[in-house]
């Protein structure tokens, strides 16, 4: 029993370390406690890794479960975050207001019922042609 007590404060004093560590970090670490022990997300890079006790020591073994690719996944998407920034940039950064929007819409329905109209004529036009025969 002593000995779980141990392990327990141990581990207590090595979270509560690298949550003041991931603090000054930056919050960078995020721990989340698991019936396995712990798992530990770097924000970061999206790395996980599981920890548990071993003896009276907590160890971390990073989750090896595609990590190359899911490394370069997130390379990838801050490169394509950066180039749709500067992309909206470049069009002056602003989105369309409700008032314009709703003129699009509008300009919209009125093409779109022209073009109705226009599909209704050539049936009935189609319809007098059949009758006529």
């Amino acid at each position: 029993m002593t000995h779980h007590v141990t392990k327990l404060i141990t581990g207590a004093a090595l979270l509560g370390i690298s949550v003041i560590s991931s603090a000054h970090a930056g919050d960078r670490y995020q721990m989340q406690t698991v019936d396995q022990g712990i798992i530990r997300l770097d924000t970061e890079t999206g790395q996980v890794s599981q920890c548990t006790f071993e003896g009276d020591a907590l160890v971390c073994k990073t989750a090896t479960e595609d990590e190359t690719s899911t490394s370069q996944e997130v390379l990838r998407l801050r490169a394509e975050n950066e180039e749709l920034r500067k992309r909206l940039a470049e069009r002056g950064g602003d989105m369309p207001t409700d008032a314009e929007i709703e003129q699009t819409v509008s300009m919209i329905e009125k093409l779109t019922s022209a073009f109705l109209e226009v599909i209704k004529n050539l049936k009935d036009d189609m319809n007098e042609l059949e009758s006529a025969n």
